[in-house]
């Protein structure tokens, strides 16, 4: 609820640019996603993408993340899909429900106190309210990039920057 409540009405990205992961398994998330956001745009996945851990071993559990469209207009590869590579569905926020200790055997013992770790990725907000689809053509990084650019007496390009 909080990180909902700080993305929609702090930094006011709307709602209809918003989608939500949960864990294929995690029915309390979609349950309490539900009271936020149409359930249409919650979307279940594996632990692949929606089961985090550090390792082999330690802490671990589901997570949920909250996504932002950067829109169909301007990403329509078929990667561009939820669950996709593209990117087009830009993740911004992580929620890791630490519920578990994994041991060496694979087991998941329930932790003693579980907790939430949570983060927002700061240089994608900027670059969403911003208006631009590419973290580095941000104010978080257009000027650093430009004097190395500078330094370098280079253009900076995806071929030699990477993307």
């Amino acid at each position: 609820a909080y990180a909902w409540e700080f993305v929609t009405v702090n930094l006011k990205l709307p709602i209809e640019k918003l989608w939500v992961t949960i864990h294929e398994n995690d029915d309390e998330a979609f349950d309490i996603w539900s009271k936020h956001i149409n359930p249409n745009r919650i979307m279940r996945f594996g632990d692949k993408d929606n089961f985090w851990s550090m390792g082999d071993t330690g802490a671990c559990g589901p997570c949920s993340e909250i996504f932002y469209d950067q829109g169909e207009e301007h990403f329509n590869t078929p990667e561009d899909k939820m669950g996709g590579d593209g990117d087009r569905f830009l993740e911004i926020w992580n929620l890791v429900f630490m519920q578990y200790e994994r041991t060496k055997d694979g087991e998941l013992l329930p932790l003693p106190k579980p907790s939430i770790d949570t983060g927002m990725g700061l240089e994608r907000v900027i670059a969403i309210k911003e208006g631009v689809f590419n973290n580095f053509d941000s104010s978080n990084f257009k000027p650093i990039i430009e004097a190395l650019e500078k330094v370098a007496n280079k253009k900076a390009t995806k071929e030699n920057i990477g993307s």
